[in-house]
């Protein structure tokens, strides 16, 4: 699957670098436009990333709902989903969320949603420097590796997770052999992986589906216009 981002800050269509709030590049002031845009090019969903949430600034969830009705594909949903309630919130309207820090700290919270809701629509948020995964926006470590935190989630139910190498993450630098090694070792334990981070051209592409990835989301690059959507799924379909 190719997967647009749309991340939000004061309701506008900004990217990141590295995750720095500090370092962004604002692309739209109409995030709807965005969506159906990208929905029009054939993007097989969208992942949507409230930042403010995340830093728990503000809140785009009225943005998000307007996105979540503005298009016929799959919205995932992340950023700042901190309870069982916002999670649940969030699913009134989108397909599935994306959950880091709630993981990671109340594990109870995170067996009640997979019992109401199923694997399908939870997934788990990986976000990595060199292997080592951070939570509560990038700040904090988990004190976990990838690999490590892949088996304790998998023993509790979880079998979707989204990988991101959060040092590519933004500055259109390829994928990095790290981030392909740990899809490829989480793709062969059986779970299913979304890929994430510095994919900048149609080679990271093939290197993310040919390491096991069910998933990619484009985001920079796509914006930039060094990569797009149609080519993308060709190449995801296709290989090398």
């Amino acid at each position: 699957m190719i997967m647009a981002a749309i991340d939000l800050m004061d309701g506008r269509v900004v990217r990141l670098t590295k995750g720095d709030p500090e370092k962004r590049t604002i692309y739209s002031d109409d995030p709807v436009g965005v969506a159906v845009t990208w929905a029009e090019q054939g993007a097989d969903a969208l992942h949507v990333v409230d930042i403010d949430a995340t830093l728990s600034l503000a809140s785009n969830r009225s943005v998000v709902e307007r996105i979540s009705r503005s298009v016929s594909i799959p919205v995932q949903v992340a950023g700042g989903i901190r309870s069982i309630d916002a999670a649940v919130s969030m699913l009134e309207h989108a397909h599935s969320v994306v959950i880091g820090t709630l993981a990671f700290r109340d594990e109870h919270a995170l067996s009640e949603l997979l019992a109401r809701y199923g694997h399908g629509r939870i997934v788990i948020a990986l976000d990595h420097i060199d292997g080592m995964v951070r939570i509560d926006g990038w700040r904090d470590g988990a004190g976990l590796h990838v690999h490590d935190a892949l088996r304790h989630f998998g023993a509790v139910g979880v079998r979707r997770f989204l990988l991101t190498d959060i040092g590519r993450d933004g500055t259109m630098g390829g994928m990095s052999s790290t981030a392909l090694g740990m899809i490829r070792y989480a793709s062969e334990a059986g779970f299913e992986v979304i890929a994430s981070g510095g994919i900048t051209t149609l080679d990271d592409v093939a290197m993310a589906r040919e390491s096991g990835a069910s998933a990619i989301i484009l985001g920079k690059a796509l914006y930039e216009g060094r990569i797009s959507i149609p080519a993308a799924k060709a190449m995801a379909v296709a290989g090398r």
